[in-house]
């Protein structure tokens, strides 16, 4: 229920993305980025048989987008207030690996692999400010800002199983609710053109995927399998992008 209201109130804090500076003094902007996500190793729990994998290392992953947003004109202590739509996608996935596990001991197992897609909409409030002001560049040729933000994970995670010598590939799709902070700087090229780079954090709440194999009988016997994993995902981004302001 959290995350359907959560990806609720980010419609409605992007129609007012979409609506806002039509009645107001504010410059527009629209841009594409790239660059790189690394992931944190993070504690998987097993549920159905209780169990806790410590310290699952995730991939380091490209992360790719676009933004969209407005800086309001009327200055706030020197600076500018904005609001910023974002969605970006990256793939922080698991490699088999040997990791300790915590049931009603404590000792070592193989984690299967998995592949983790995770698509984020997320909306900030930024501020930004001022340096190498002139004529052509009334809010500054360089532009450092910072934010603060919130976003829906869409996150699909999908492994695969031997069962009775059957390869199964099967996943599941979950949606949590996760916090952002940001920052980085614009360079402008020309009054409307600018560059920009940005260090992002981001964490999510935990993540639960109920992965269910296609159930089937093979010489009796039932192939399907039930597993359901839980875990946070908490990943630092840099990246690189191009951007037009109005």
């Amino acid at each position: 229920m959290a995350s359907k209201g959560t990806a609720s109130a980010l419609i409605v804090l992007a129609s007012l993305l979409l609506t806002w500076p039509g009645g107001a003094h504010a410059e527009p902007y629209a841009g594409l980025f790239a660059g790189v996500a690394l992931s944190n190793s993070t504690d998987v729990d097993l549920k159905l048989s209780p169990a806790t994998f410590n310290d699952v290392e995730l991939n380091r992953s490209v992360v790719f987008g676009g933004k969209a947003g407005f800086f309001l004109e009327a200055p706030v202590l020197g600076g500018n207030t904005g609001l910023e739509l974002e969605v970006y996608h990256f793939r922080p996935d698991i490699d088999r690996q040997t990791v300790l596990v915590s049931a009603n001991g404590t000792g070592t197992t193989t984690f299967d692999a998995a592949d983790l897609h995770v698509t984020a909409i997320g909306l900030n409030g930024l501020y930004r400010f001022p340096l190498a002001r002139d004529g052509d560049f009334p809010h500054g040729r360089l532009q450092p800002y910072a934010g603060v933000g919130l976003g829906a994970f869409i996150a699909h995670l999908e492994t695969r199983t031997t069962v009775l010598d059957v390869n199964m590939d099967f996943g599941d799709t979950d949606v949590r609710v996760g916090v952002q902070a940001l920052a980085g700087a614009r360079f402008f090229l020309t009054p409307h053109l600018a560059l920009f780079g940005e260090y992002k954090f981001v964490h999510t709440d935990d993540l639960k995927f109920n992965l269910v194999s296609d159930p089937g009988t093979r010489g009796g016997l039932t192939t399907g399998e039930v597993n359901k994993l839980q875990f946070d995902l908490t990943t630092h981004m840099l990246q690189a992008g191009i951007a037009y302001h109005w």
